[in-house]
């Protein structure tokens, strides 16, 4: 499974505030754009179409959790939180490494 399609939701795992509304409304089916993942974030995670981060590689703990989880993942993308907003409609290919905004 390298293929998702969905809202994206950018979540920044330094914000408190906002990691901790996302846990609560982050909805089945969107992709989650952020830094990078973390251990608190795993509830997002398990309810996402696809993951993207900035950071990490691998071995990160969003690749190894995608991989649980049988969620497609993109990893070290530099700019992911930068470019797309939450609310954007987004292709993720992670056999590719591609994500596309449609």
């Amino acid at each position: 499974m390298g293929y998702a399609i969905g809202k994206a939701r950018v979540v920044i795992p330094g914000n408190i505030e906002m990691l901790t509304a996302a846990v609560k409304s982050f909805k089945h089916g969107e992709v989650l754009i952020t830094t990078m993942t973390q251990p608190n974030m795993v509830p997002i995670m398990s309810r996402s179409s696809a993951i993207v981060t900035d950071e990490g590689g691998l071995t990160s703990h969003a690749a190894i959790i995608a991989r649980e989880l049988n969620v497609p993942c993109v990893v070290g993308t530099k700019a992911a939180t930068k470019i797309f907003k939450s609310g954007d409609q987004l292709e993720v290919d992670a056999v590719k490494g591609i994500v596309s905004k449609i």
